[in-house]
């Protein structure tokens, strides 16, 4: 768990609280079944409160077979009463055992702007953020082996943002970014 408790000059304040408990249950010592439920609690208060609490719900299950591995799963995300359904899948393939495999994937989640992370990336932030998620899908797939001694890895991937935290300079006499 993570607890944590964050205030500035200004009188905003947020707390923060995240909760994960995983499992895993393996079948014939090659196969894994993981579950992982998390929760995330963020209260600000500034002139006014604002909650955002996210819940999480990640089962998945890897086969692994003698040239390839899939993994399939799925992150099921709860915030403000809404669902977002996430893909957790990747598959290997052994192509020239222990030089080149190749991979692909898919995967989601959401990722919070509260006041912590975005005065962590910018602090020159305003003391009164929108705090909310941003919600992402990961699709990527690539090459990874060993040659001559030495690991490599390639990767491509593409990766779609909703509602990414960006930053606009204020007309303040002191400036500051909005979120």
């Amino acid at each position: 768990f993570d607890f944590y408790n964050l205030r500035d000059n200004y009188a905003a304040r947020e707390n923060g609280f995240d909760l994960q408990l995983q499992g895993t249950k393996w079948f014939q010592e090659e196969q894994a079944l993981n579950v992982l439920i998390r929760t995330d609690f963020t209260g600000f208060q500034d002139t006014a409160k604002q909650s955002l609490n996210n819940f999480f719900f990640n089962p998945s299950f890897t086969y692994h077979g003698d040239i390839f591995r899939a993994k399939v799963g799925a992150n099921i995300a709860n915030s403000n009463n809404e669902f977002f359904f996430f893909p957790d899948v990747e598959v290997s393939i052994n192509v020239i055992e222990n030089v080149l495999s190749a991979f692909a994937g898919a995967e989601g989640t959401l990722q919070k702007n509260n006041f912590r992370n975005l005065s962590d990336y910018n602090p020159f932030i305003t003391s009164r953020p929108d705090i909310r998620n941003t919600n992402y899908n990961h699709f990527y797939g690539g090459i990874t082996g060993e040659l001559l001694g030495a690991d490599y890895q390639a990767q491509v991937g593409y990766k779609r943002a909703n509602d990414l935290a960006l930053y606009l300079a204020n007309e303040d006499t002191i400036p500051r970014f909005n979120v």
